[in-house]
């Protein structure tokens, strides 16, 4: 099928052929008139009316190859223009549907992601607690004033993996009258220590180990007089413990059973965190 730009080309030719046949017809008449003819000094009429044939010729071929120009323009513009004529775009769009269905995914994409980030961080803290760390809260002031009441402290668990509790030592135990229940107590004696309460030559209560004064610089003020020697011989495989401040502390010296078994001690308390940060010695 031809297209707009094809039909006007061929038209054109058309009225090309047309005004040139015209043309070639108009010549030729006048080329195989007569001879002219003179009469009283002008050209006899009849040459005179193929001039104005010749004429009238050159002047539609003019005419023809004007609109032949006019319609060929016509054609080009069309054509040119019928080239520009932009395609219709598709819509970008999507439908509602897609859109609420993608929204939808990506919000249970988020909360499945948030929920795996909670259970890691669950198993990492039961694993950390369980066999890493201990979290302790002191809820007395046994400890003053190394550790006060209320204090949150943080205990290392393979502290006494590859080694033994030194005297000195702050540990997580449990309490060996009711093991449902945690202690917080400093090592005084080691298994084969003989331990001794009694004062000096001035009054002044001291604690003995292996018939020496122990240096304390932790504890919180001097011991109160005692009415009786107090003294006790710590088994293999236990540690006798008091608090640092001796004057109220529920410790070795007081309980039932006075040992803490090696097995019991849950952990070595490393550092406070709150009220305060402090490193513990």
């Amino acid at each position: 099928m031809a297209t707009p730009s094809n039909k006007y080309q061929a038209g054109t030719e058309t009225m090309h052929e047309t005004a040139n046949e015209s043309t070639h017809a108009a010549l030729n008449e006048a080329t195989h008139e007569p001879k002219r003819e003179l009469k009283h000094g002008r050209v006899s009429e009849r040459m005179r009316s193929g001039e104005l044939d010749l004429d009238l010729a050159l002047e539609r071929n003019a005419t023809s190859a004007s609109s032949a120009a006019s319609f060929t323009d016509a054609a080009e513009v069309l054509s040119v223009n019928d080239n520009k004529t932009p395609a219709k775009k598709k819509s970008s769009k999507p439908k509602a549907s897609g859109d609420a269905g993608e929204s939808g995914g990506h919000f249970w994409s988020e909360v499945l992601s948030y929920i795996k980030i909670l259970v890691l961080a669950a198993v990492i803290a039961f694993l950390c607690n369980t066999f890493i760390i201990v979290n302790a809260e002191v809820p007395t002031g046994s400890m003053r004033d190394t550790i006060m009441e209320h204090d949150r402290l943080i205990g290392f668990r393979l502290s006494y993996k590859f080694s033994d509790p030194q005297r000195g030592d702050i540990i997580i135990f449990k309490f060996p009258d009711d093991e449902t229940e945690t202690y917080v107590k400093r090592i005084i004696g080691l298994p084969g220590d003989m331990i001794e309460i009694m004062p000096d030559g001035d009054g002044v209560v001291h604690v003995y180990v292996n018939g020496q004064i122990l240096d304390e610089p932790y504890i919180r003020e001097p011991m109160a007089a005692v009415s009786d020697y107090q003294r006790y011989i710590v088994p293999e495989g236990h540690y006798f413990a008091m608090g640092d401040n001796r004057n109220s502390s529920l410790d070795s010296r007081y309980w039932d059973n006075k040992y803490i078994a090696r097995d019991k001690i849950l952990a070595k308390a490393i550092f406070k965190y709150y009220k305060e940060f402090k490193i513990l010695k």
